[in-house]
């Protein structure tokens, strides 16, 4: 008989809709499986129940000692879910996570995790796995079941909380010089929600399907930036059925999305939607999500101080500068552990700028590309993060006007620029390069990236750039 591949993603909801099916009629009628199914709902279930907090780093530290210390076994019992549990996402061999898992499991699951379960018991509490599907989160009406909401704090978070204002968005829009671009903007988010899928989830139409994370991402904070949240706004069933697939595509790393490709600007697009959303309304539901998104993006810097495509990968300053923004947005949403590694990413993106303002890419003085999205990228992560006003006004100068070819360049390029001497110039190639560009369905034409992401993505990020005018503060 032929067995399920990979029975941790059928536990964890992780299968489409047609290989869901298919795999619950096999668990229905295999007595092997099923006995898997429900070791592996019992472990998650004792993981998720402990409030042990490792170290970000605990499983790449035990996991490399492991790797220089242990041999390869055969695995059954323990050793098998301790091995599906944790397929190989750390950058080392499958057995030697294996066996970090170990000196987690045995030295914290026997001492605290049974000893919790066991005073469950005693009080009549079951034991319960928690299940992070979309249909949870997503589907719940704004209007019901109103979570806990803490007040924004912080002049950052004050501003987010404000944006569903419409009156004070379009002061924004008419100070900074953007009134026009409003309806499409409308038209774009109109288009998104004709194209959102029914799980909550964007595909990557046009592009490669592994990016789908990175669509909805992007998505989701067209429709914040605008305003929109979870739980108020003409789109509001839209961005909570987002969140919520985004939320159900976490694993037990915190990792939000594949586990090969372009992982981390894809879990960095995801984490900066949910802080986004945090920040905006308080909804204290997202906090252990994003904790925990957070974590992983502490865990998986480099030791150069920034972030490159995948864990081990060398860094690049466009990836460390979604990883910025993401854990920039956490801290305006309360996650205190966000703070920690944006000085030493700040000190990577500065080992990479030149005199002038130019950024390369991961060595010194290299534009692969050339340096028009790099620049514009680490400027913005770093005015985001603390650069002063004066450096920064002086480095806006040497960004090149956004055109319709690059909508990543061209949205990093405005918020880089706004209330700066390049302001002008570059509001008036943002309208000039983009607002020709959008189909009368309101999505826009490809530019040099949806070959990834797709005609979503590129929507996404054109509608972006025009919400500059009133998406953070300036």
């Amino acid at each position: 008989m032929t067995h399920i591949d990979d029975l941790v993603a059928f536990v964890r909801g992780e299968l489409g809709d047609a290989e869901l099916a298919s795999a619950r009629e096999h668990v229905a009628g295999c007595k092997d499986c099923a006995d898997e199914v429900k070791t592996l709902e019992a472990v998650f279930g004792l993981v998720r129940a402990t409030e042990i907090e490792a170290p970000t780093n605990f499983a790449h530290v035990t996991a490399r000692l492991a790797a220089r210390t242990v041999a390869p076994v055969k695995r059954k019992g323990w050793d098998r879910v301790a091995y599906i549990v944790t397929r190989p996402i750390f950058g080392y061999p499958a057995w030697a996570v294996s066996a970090a898992v170990h000196l987690f499991a045995l030295g914290t699951l026997t001492l605290v995790a049974v000893e919790r379960s066991q005073k469950k018991q005693a009080a009549g509490e079951k034991l319960t796995v928690i299940d992070r599907r979309a249909t949870d989160f997503g589907s719940r009406d704004p209007g019901t079941n109103v979570p806990e909401i803490q007040a924004p704090t912080g002049e950052f978070a004050l501003f987010l909380g404000n944006r569903g204002d419409a009156n004070a968005r379009m002061e924004l829009l008419r100070k900074n010089g953007g009134a026009e671009t409003a309806a499409a903007v409308d038209n774009a988010l109109g288009w998104l929600a004709s194209k959102q899928e029914k799980d909550g989830s964007w595909p990557a139409d046009g592009g490669q399907p592994a990016y789908r994370t990175a669509a909805t991402g992007l998505a989701a904070l067209a429709f914040l930036g605008h305003g929109e949240s979870h739980l108020a706004g003409e789109h509001s069933k839209n961005v909570a059925a987002a969140l919520g697939w985004l939320r159900s595509q976490q694993g037990m790393t915190g990792r939000i999305g594949p586990d090969q490709g372009a992982v981390l600007p894809q879990h960095s697009i995801a984490t900066a939607a949910l802080a986004e959303a945090l920040a905006m309304t308080g909804d204290t539901s997202l906090r252990e999500t994003l904790g925990s998104a957070v974590s992983y993006l502490a865990g998986s810097r480099s030791p150069r101080g920034g972030w490159g495509s995948s864990l081990g990968s060398e860094p690049d300053s466009v990836t460390t500068s979604w990883a910025m923004t993401a854990l920039r947005l956490a801290d305006a949403a309360g996650i205190e552990a966000a703070r920690a590694p944006l000085a030493s990413a700040a000190a990577y993106l500065e080992s990479l700028t030149s005199p002038e303002g130019l950024t390369a890419l991961r060595d010194s003085g290299v534009y692969p590309n050339g340096p028009s999205t790099t620049t514009a990228a680490a400027l913005f992560a770093r005015r985001f993060t603390g650069l002063e006003a004066a450096e920064a006004t002086r480095r806006s100068a040497v960004l090149t006007p956004p055109d319709g070819s690059d909508y990543t360049a061209a949205q990093f390029a405005a918020l880089a620029s706004i209330c700066t001497p390049a302001w002008d110039a570059s509001n008036a190639a943002i309208k000039n390069a983009l607002l020709p560009r959008q189909n009368t369905d309101g999505s826009f034409k490809a530019d040099k990236w949806s070959g990834y992401g797709g005609s979503v993505a590129a929507t996404a990020m054109a509608t972006l750039a025009l919400e500059t005018y009133y998406r953070y503060p300036a």
